[in-house]
């Protein structure tokens, strides 16, 4: 009698810990890459509109200082590269608290 239960024991917790383990692998198969797709998704869309905002403000930067430049010479379009990189981080120094 001691035998039978002790085995429908063992037996009830091998069922269970197969029950653990297909829920463990459901886990990771199925939950698991969808939370991290989402942030993969998410820093790529920041890394874009980073580059995307690097892309746009460094040409027009490069498109005055090529005006200074030939308009009125180097000496212009480097003090306009200079004002222009004071401008950019007094502005991000003020709208980054």
């Amino acid at each position: 009698m001691l035998e039978q239960q002790e085995k429908s024991l063992k037996e009830e917790i091998r069922e269970n810990t197969d029950i653990l383990h297909k829920l463990e692998e459901l886990k990771t198969s199925v939950i698991y890459p969808y939370n991290t797709s989402f942030c993969h998704y998410r820093k790529l869309l920041c890394r874009t509109v980073y580059l995307v905002r690097c892309f746009l403000l460094n040409s027009a930067a490069g498109i005055v200082s090529g005006y200074f430049y030939r308009k009125y010479g180097i000496q212009y379009a480097m003090l306009s590269h200079a004002l222009l990189h004071i401008i950019s981080r007094t502005i991000c120094l003020v709208a980054i608290p």
